[in-house]
């Protein structure tokens, strides 16, 4: 308290210089040796006193690049170390501390995120992240590009967590990074952006060369009514490497296509489910379970009455697949007409 009122009335700008980089240093010090507690008390006094409304311009300028000093990359080095090798710091103190340094440390803090391994640390400096960037997410954009794919994912979550469609273009032409975790983390962003802009990078990853990334896309293609995903999902069916797929991607094809499809689908999935195959029992089997699913989340007059249909005329365990399927679309429907 002392310091602050001596220091807000100093009109000696070489000694309030002086001071300023006294204090810089100390901090960078005590963050060195894990003196973190101390280093977060002086970095307020120094934001404290920088909102003083006693101080000029010209000091205000000089305690700003005095932070700008502290977050430098040599020190968030020093924080990294401290990090990972002790227990002085914990989450919601390094959150506070790196909110203390607001936009213009965003670089070097971006830095720490690619370096930092504790799983929980991480997380802590994304949450952090989101709080300075939330107004201006194209800070962000270098990041995109950075030769390190797992400060791009970092990036990408970042920015999902934000939830702007700013960036939506360098985001979405990630669909075809080499890292199949960073494309993962861009097909979560492009599915929570409020973008329509996005269901077309999308519908790129129905392509990908991850099964999982490929099912992911369909549902999330199915789940948004994207009419302009019927006819390629559609061509998938009839492509040589459907039949290589495994039948829970089949099987998200032909929901996707009862979805999107309704009425439209439905007489395709009725010749499946009708169609006898006397000596391949297995791709019978395979025929209904894709019918039946596709029938099934289509939920239309039409597809109940293929269902009945097909119950009628299956035995055994494939009347048993299009009996669950009616009785699901049945409880359904009777819990929407409660609502």
């Amino acid at each position: 308290q002392i310091l602050f009122s001596i220091l807000s009335v100093e009109k000696d700008f070489a000694v309030f210089g002086e001071f300023v980089d006294i204090t810089a240093n100390l901090i960078g010090n005590l963050l060195h040796s894990g003196e973190f507690k101390y280093a977060v008390s002086l970095i307020k006094f120094l934001r404290d006193l920088s909102r003083n409304e006693k101080i000029s311009p010209e000091q205000k300028e000089r305690l700003s690049k005095a932070m700008e000093g502290v977050a430098s990359e040599g020190i968030i080095k020093d924080l990294e170390e401290v990090i990972d090798t002790t227990d002085k710091i914990k989450p919601e103190e390094l959150k506070e501390f790196l909110l203390l340094f607001g936009k213009t440390a965003i670089k070097p803090i971006c830095e720490l995120l690619a370096v930092v391994q504790k799983m929980e640390m991480r997380k802590t400096i994304v949450d952090a992240l989101v709080e300075m960037g939330n107004e201006t997410p194209e800070v962000f954009l270098p990041f995109l590009a950075d030769k390190r794919w797992y400060l791009i994912r970092n990036t990408v979550i970042v920015l999902r967590r934000i939830g702007s469609p700013a960036l939506l273009e360098p985001v979405g032409k990630l669909v075809s990074h080499k890292e199949p975790r960073v494309r993962k983390e861009v097909l979560l962003y492009l599915e929570a952006v409020p973008e329509p802009r996005a269901l077309s990078y999308i519908m790129k990853l129905l392509n990908d060369d991850a099964g999982a990334l490929r099912i992911h896309a369909l549902k999330t293609l199915a789940g948004s009514k994207f009419q302009g995903a019927l006819k390629p999902i559609l061509e998938i069916t009839a492509s040589k490497e459907f039949e290589g797929m495994d039948i829970a991607e089949k099987r998200a094809v032909f929901e996707a296509l009862g979805e999107l499809g309704a009425d439209e689908v439905v007489p395709m999935f009725k010749e499946m489910l009708l169609k006898r195959y006397w000596f391949n029992k297995a791709k019978e089997k395979e025929s209904v379970i894709l019918a039946v699913a596709g029938l099934r989340k289509a939920k239309t007059d039409a597809a109940i009455k293929a269902l009945e249909e097909g119950s009628a005329v299956k035995k055994d365990e494939f009347k048993t697949f299009i009996t669950q399927a009616i009785r699901s679309i049945s409880v359904e429907k009777a819990k929407a007409a409660t609502k």
